[in-house]
């Protein structure tokens, strides 16, 4: 997607074959070079109810913006919603 002020973004677990972690925000000013930065990096990915493909720590990547912020929404576990808030004159 692109910021509100046009710079390309991706919010995504970019690392194959991993447990669907880390959670990375990739921000660009020219969209070739892209800064990262870390959502989320907890490899425990035991989720607290048993069920069928209940594997991988963070999924369902959305992200968000309002007002100069932006907010990067995702599932932990399939069982629980997270959200982190950032300041996006700051990336």
């Amino acid at each position: 997607g692109n910021l509100p002020d046009g710079r390309p973004f991706a919010l995504s677990t970019p690392q194959p074959k991993s447990p669907r972690t880390p959670l990375v925000l990739a921000v660009s000013d020219d969209g070739y070079r892209f800064r990262n930065y870390t959502v989320g990096d907890d490899p425990n990915f035991l989720a607290w109810l048993p069920g069928m493909h209940m594997y991988g720590r963070y999924g369902y990547p959305y992200f968000a913006t309002e007002d100069g912020m932006g907010y990067a929404i995702y599932s932990v576990n399939k069982e629980q919603v997270w959200v982190a808030r950032f300041e996006i004159a700051n990336l």
